[in-house]
């Protein structure tokens, strides 16, 4: 928002690996952003075919986030209007989601990919996130599983603490003015 690159406030390391997933028959999948990796560690743990049925998931879910992101996701919607700039590209995108299987339920359209309970669960689990099974989301919702897992995670180097520092620092570099242990009164 004030036109800030992240990396000269914010130093972040690549989590890795992203988890580890264990299941009832001892078996264990340790999750990578990298596609090679985790199409490896697949093929290794469960089959090639299964490891096949996730690179053409995670072209699915890339797809999501290139439809979603920029029109729906990372969009400031301050009033109706502001969904009908750009129209045009904005009803392309949302046609694409559509004849992708965007709205379609998640579970299902997770197993068009991925025959295998193990990975079905590993990569739809994440619209609990938001709150929703992944039987009741809508395939839309895999965006998640998209940003978690094709994406990566990233642990802040300083701890946690050190996201609002930078924020702050960028902030006040801006003319923010940030009064801590000031009791709120009012707010305009």
């Amino acid at each position: 928002a004030v036109n800030e690159d992240m990396n000269d406030w914010l130093d972040l390391m690549p989590v890795e690996p992203l988890y580890r997933a264990f299941y009832p028959d001892g078996s264990q999948l340790d999750v990578h952003s990298d596609v090679d990796a985790m199409a490896e560690e697949i093929a290794t743990v469960i089959s090639p075919q299964e490891a096949q049925g996730y690179r053409k998931y995670v072209d699915f879910v890339s797809s999501l986030y290139q439809y979603e992101m920029r029109d729906f996701i990372d969009t400031n919607i301050d009033t109706p209007l502001d969904l009908l700039t750009p129209l045009d590209l904005l009803t392309q995108n949302l046609a694409k989601l559509v004849a992708i299987g965007g709205f379609r339920k998640l579970a299902p359209k997770v197993r068009q990919y991925l025959s295998d309970p193990r990975t079905e669960r590993l990569f739809s689990f994440q619209a609990m996130y938001a709150g929703l099974s992944p039987q009741d989301a809508l395939a839309i919702y895999a965006i998640i599983a998209y940003m978690d897992s094709v994406a990566g995670v990233y642990f802040p180097k300083g701890g946690m603490h050190a996201l609002p520092e930078a924020m702050a620092a960028a902030a006040q570099k801006h003319g923010v003015q940030i009064h801590y242990g000031t009791e709120v009164t009012d707010v305009e």
